[in-house]
């Protein structure tokens, strides 16, 4: 398609990393290139079967791997996870499975700080291990990593197989996604891309992260071409059958009345009124989206081997070029200077602080984001105007909430931590 063939090299610069995408429509693939390099030190262009790190994208094989254990009658998703698991702390005894895969747990997310150290899964979350829960179980959402370590760790007790092997075994393998692995940094993985960090104007290997830090949250890997089999066999019920199916993208009611717009590793919302279901992920040196509009019989899915390429912008554009859905419209807001310093700073769950500088607003990631005034508490990505960010709670001159939201990723943010 030529539109995306422009859209795409608009965002790769000659030389440099890129992507591969896909697009599936009726269970044809209309779709499927790569662009961009693999390997930038060897010039190697990435291409249909170019290994990428999958990031959060993970979650859907993790939950889908614990669907078939219960499928075998090996567990129950709403039996508490000391059912399985004998040492865990006491508060953790009021924790289903079901609490894990759709993020109700409380647990709180594992720190980020240990990349360079092989931990096992116990380790890896010991830090919060005996911290008090943020909230009682299944009352509210709280996107947690640990809560998918939990669970790899149950998978392994249960299907007697290291979290890879038993997804290989399970997954990869009936599927015939040869691509796809536990991708771990030693083994000699043939056509695995190198992931890239942008620095200033400049590009750098990404640092080096240890992947048993993301484990089963986030540590697989695929191509584009493996992915497509992934979307024809949930499109089929090769892998689950219809009610399991359904059972992954059920989400919960909270305890507020509200609806959770997380399954079991899918995100389920609609974009521009249309239902859909997808993840993103990220991880040192990738991004990726995959988002399946079920109505329409329409699948993108993007694989990019650097951190700042817009994964979701590019996703939600092929998926408006393809259903024919409009161009998002934003109208630019007059704020002041005091208005502005009211919103600089540094929140939870937010990595980086947000800062001033001259007259705009700046979320300072590696590649600095500017952002766009729509009222004098609200603004959006100028490289991406399907997301927002909205501070709240006004008090002593300076909001003291955040909230980031994006139509392919449950809302983020927390309270002001400077």
């Amino acid at each position: 398609m030529k539109e995306i063939d422009e859209l795409i090299e608009a965002h790769v610069r000659p030389g440099g990393p890129g992507a591969a995408i896909a697009v599936v429509r009726n269970g044809d693939v209309v779709h499927r290139q790569g662009y961009g390099l693999a390997n930038i030190e060897w010039g190697m262009p990435i291409t249909p079967d170019t290994v990428f790190r999958l990031a959060s994208i993970t979650k859907q094989f993790t939950a889908c791997a614990i669907q078939l254990l219960a499928r075998q009658g090996r567990l129950r998703v709403d039996d508490p996870v000391t059912e399985y698991l004998g040492d865990v702390p006491e508060a953790w005894r009021r924790i289903s499975i079901r609490n894990l895969l759709n993020h109700t747990s409380g647990v709180k997310n594992y720190p980020g700080d240990r990349s360079r150290m092989d931990l096992s899964p116990t380790e890896t979350y010991a830090p919060v291990r005996d911290m008090p829960l943020d909230f009682e179980p299944g009352s509210r959402f709280s996107y947690s990593n640990t809560g998918y370590f939990v669970l790899g760790a149950i998978i392994e007790k249960l299907g007697g197989l290291s979290y890879g092997a038993f997804v290989t075994e399970n997954i990869f393998k009936p599927l015939n996604m040869e691509g796809s692995c536990y991708l771990s940094n030693e083994p000699i993985i043939p056509k695995r891309a190198a992931g890239y960090r942008e620095v200033g104007t400049g590009l750098r290997n990404a640092p080096f992260l240890s992947m048993y830090l993301p484990y089963a949250a986030g540590a697989l890997g695929s191509t584009i071409d493996d992915l497509i089999r992934w979307e024809d066999a949930l499109r089929k019920n090769r892998i689950l059958d219809p009610s399991a199916m359904a059972e992954m993208l059920a989400t919960p009611q909270l305890a507020d009345g509200t609806k959770s717009s997380y399954g079991f590793g899918w995100f389920v919302a609609e974009y521009l009124g249309r239902p859909f279901f997808g993840h993103a992920g990220m991880i040192t040196g990738f991004s990726s989206q995959m988002i399946h509009f079920d109505a329409e019989a329409l699948t993108v899915i993007v694989l990019a081997n650097s951190e700042q390429f817009p994964s979701e912008q590019v996703c939600l554009h092929i998926a408006r070029l393809a259903l024919g859905m409009p161009e998002p419209q934003r109208r630019e807001y007059a704020i002041t200077q005091s208005e502005l310093h009211r919103c600089a700073g540094r929140f939870e769950s937010i990595q980086f602080p947000i800062e001033v500088e001259g007259s705009k607003l700046v979320f300072k990631t590696p590649v600095p984001t500017v952002l766009v005034p729509t009222g004098d508490h609200t603004f959006y990505v100028e490289r991406n105007p399907d997301q927002e960010f909205q501070f709240e709670d006004l008090r002593q001159g300076k909001f003291q909430a955040l909230k980031i939201r994006s139509p392919l990723t449950p809302s983020r943010g927390g309270r002001r931590v400077d």
